[in-house]
This record gives C-alpha cells, structure tokens and sequence, in this order.
C-alpha cells in the first residue's frame, strides 16, 4: 500500500513537472524572440544612405542633404570625417537645419532648429511637430570643433540627438536615441549654409551605422566661376592695364581681364562683350589649361572685381 502511494505520489511529481517544462521552454523562446527584435531594431538596418553637398567646394561653407533609409531602428549613429567645421550664425531666426522622420506607417512629424534672436551663436530653438502636436524649446549649441551638443525632446522623454563636431584630426559624429516605444525607418535631415568644408579637395567617407557614403570635394570649375561673376563688369574700372599685377585684375585687352598669383602660378583669364558681360573663362597653371582653382582663390579673386 504505502509503495503503491510513494508510486503514485512519484507519478503526480512527474506530471506536474511536465507541465511546468513547456512553461519554462515558452517564456525562454518568448525571451529570445523579444531580445532578437530588440538587437534587429536598436542596430539599424540601413538599407540607403546619401549625402549631398550645396557646392562641393572643399574650403567653402556649404549647405548638407542627408538622408538616411533603414528597416527600423531606436538608435542610429552617423560618423562625420574629421576636418569638417561648423559656422556659428551672427543673425536670430536663420534656419540652421530640419529634419523630417518617418516610421513604419508613413510619415512621423519634424524638428526645425533655428538660432535664437537674443544669442544665435550659443543657443538655438528647437520647434517639433509630431502628429499635429506642437513643442517649441530653446537649448544651448557649441559650434566649436569637437563641440558636443545635446538635444533633448520639447516633448520630455528620453530622446536625444546628441552632435560632437570634428575637429582637424578627429571625427564626429551624430547619435540618435529614442525610447523602445519609438521606432523609426527614415531620416532626412536638411542642413543650411553653416557646413565648414575641409580645405584640401578629396573623397570623405561619412557612415551611418557603418554603411559608408562618400562625398568628394573638388575646386571650381571655370563653368561655376562664371556663374559666380556678377555682371556687367566695367572694365574701366580696372586699374591696372596692359600688365601682371600679383592678386590684382588686370585689363589685358578691352574684352579680356587676368588675375593670377606669383607664389601657386594660378591665373584666371575673363573674357567679356562690349556690355561687359562674361562671355567664357579660362584656368591656367604654370602656363598650363586647368579644370579648377581652390576655392579660396575663386573668392579671393571675386571680391576684388571692380563694382559695376
């Protein structure tokens, strides 16, 4: 009898256990598939990734295009190469950058940051508008290199963008931080003319979560140095005749004006009608066809066109 008991009782043991195991192996598999979706999301899938600069100057102040695409994400990091600045705002109300976001729905709701009127180079107002629902906040800014500014929600909460400038040596970057509630798929961020491009002209490689995008930086063409003229130009005006004057224009003939510089031997040759308007440009080194000049050069030479 009693070992009929202790059989039974071992039974009873065995049954509960069994039911207890497909409990334990559920929640283990819920866990798992929880804290996948959680990694798949937090580590942005990023499926397009484009930067596009205004000019493409290296050495000018530049306005930004970026637009980043991906399969959803809580956290997104975008590295900026060192060498790249920015430029404080003198004048409150300028619109320094939007940005727009999406989620898996459609479209999310903006953020605009414009520099404050009482002290646009330190601070900044942040307006959003997320679903019609509107928060307007004013948040202090660094412009300097390696500068790190954070920017919290006007709504509360724990998102964040959080900027750290590069500087000539160091990278930067852009982190994005939203709660778990949140989470988004697109990002198109626009950024007005306060980019400080690097001076020297080459290819720099931005990444966002570590898919790349290239951006190169070239000089100026002869075609965008025409374009940047302001015309007519009076070649009366012209104070030196006939003869190379180093950093100075010079009217070699009536319908042709030469600006060059003795040390690096660039020379920009304008050839204009007899209205003064500019009717081609020429590129030369060392005596030799050109297909740009730095930047700084181009602007250089242009503040000292005569007034028309």
């Amino acid at each position: 009898m009693m070992k009929r008991m202790k059989k039974e009782s071992g039974k009873g043991e065995a049954r509960k256990k069994s039911k207890k195991l497909p409990t334990v192996v559920l929640t283990a598999m819920l866990v798992s598939l929880v804290m996948t979706a959680f990694i798949s999301v937090a580590a942005a899938n990023v499926t397009s990734f484009t930067i596009t600069p205004d000019t493409g100057w290296a050495g000018a102040v530049d306005a930004y295009s970026v637009v980043v695409n991906t399969t959803g994400f809580i956290s997104l990091t975008i590295t900026i190469p060192a060498g790249f600045g920015a430029v404080a705002p003198t004048t409150g109300g300028e619109e320094i950058a939007r940005v727009d976001l999406w989620d898996s729905s459609g479209y999310y709701g903006y953020a605009i940051f414009t520099a404050n009127n009482a002290n646009p180079s330190k601070k900044v107002n942040v307006s959003t508008n997320i679903g019609g629902d509107i928060a307007t906040t004013t948040q202090n800014i660094d412009y300097s290199p390696g500068g790190i500014t954070s920017i919290m929600s006007p709504f509360g909460g724990p998102s964040e963008a959080t900027l750290t400038l590069p500087t000539v040596s160091v990278d930067g970057s852009l982190v994005l931080s939203l709660p778990a509630s949140i989470v988004l798929t697109n990002v198109s961020v626009s950024i007005g003319k306060f980019v400080q491009n690097p001076a020297v002209a080459a290819d720099y490689v931005f990444t966002a979560d570590g898919v790349p995008e290239k951006v190169q930086l070239t000089g100026v063409s002869a075609e965008e140095y025409q374009q940047m003229i302001t015309e007519p130009i009076d070649v009366s005006k012209i104070r030196y005749k006939f003869t190379f004057v180093d950093e100075e224009w010079a009217a070699k003939w009536t319908n042709e004006i030469l600006y060059g510089q003795t040390e690096t031997k660039y020379s920009i040759a304008v050839y204009l009608d007899r209205g003064g308007y500019v009717t081609g440009v020429d590129l030369e080194r060392w005596g030799f066809p050109i297909t740009t000049i730095p930047y700084e050069l181009a602007e250089q030479s242009l503040k000292k066109l005569p007034p028309t």
